[in-house]
């Protein structure tokens, strides 16, 4: 009786080790998917270009500038309290070295509040290429939707391809300088 019973206890055990394992399997080929859907750097054309309007901003060292229409430049809208733009901020400064030796200028714009924020963010070394936004409001002029959300700006101050949400700005130099040239 008590062998017939431990060994019913071994079957239930060994059917839950493996019970476990599926879902282990599952969860992680689920991950797999998120982050590969997430890391996808995918470009929405805008099906009609439209001239970007000139934003008000503020440089780190508090002097206020126009943000001005002309390209070809990348304008990346985030924000330290979103944690998609967290994680993303690192591989866009890193795509943005890259895209100004193409002749691309990029611009961070932080829809954050004070200036202290970003600059805690970055441990007091703000990049050069992040300016803050003077009021949320400028957000909707440009169209921003939820954050992160950039766009791409030709030659003429048209607003060319919208990247909106996160993504792995590894790809970006060799995605977006060919946009540029179609137009």
């Amino acid at each position: 009786m008590k062998r017939a019973r431990m060994m019913n206890i071994a079957r239930v055990l060994g059917l839950l080790v493996m019970l476990q394992g599926i879902a282990l399997y599952v969860f992680r080929e689920l991950n797999t998917r998120k982050q590969n859907e997430r890391t996808r750097f995918t470009v929405s054309a805008l099906s009609k270009p439209r001239a970007f309007p000139v934003l008000e901003v503020e440089r780190s060292d508090g002097t206020v500038a126009p943000l001005e229409n002309h390209g070809p430049r990348v304008i990346h809208f985030w924000a330290t309290a979103a944690p998609t733009s967290r994680t993303e901020m690192p591989a866009f400064l890193e795509a943005a070295a890259e895209l100004e030796e193409q002749g691309i200028e990029v611009v961070a714009v932080s829809a954050d509040a004070e200036w202290k924020t970003v600059d805690r963010f970055f441990d007091n070394h703000v990049p050069k290429y992040v300016v803050r936004a003077r009021d949320r409001n400028m957000l909707a002029a440009a169209g921003v939707g939820s954050l992160p959300d950039a766009y791409l700006i030709d030659r003429s101050g048209q607003a060319i391809a919208r990247f909106a949400g996160a993504r792995d700005w590894h790809a970006a130099p060799e995605v977006i300088a060919p946009l540029l040239h179609k137009n």
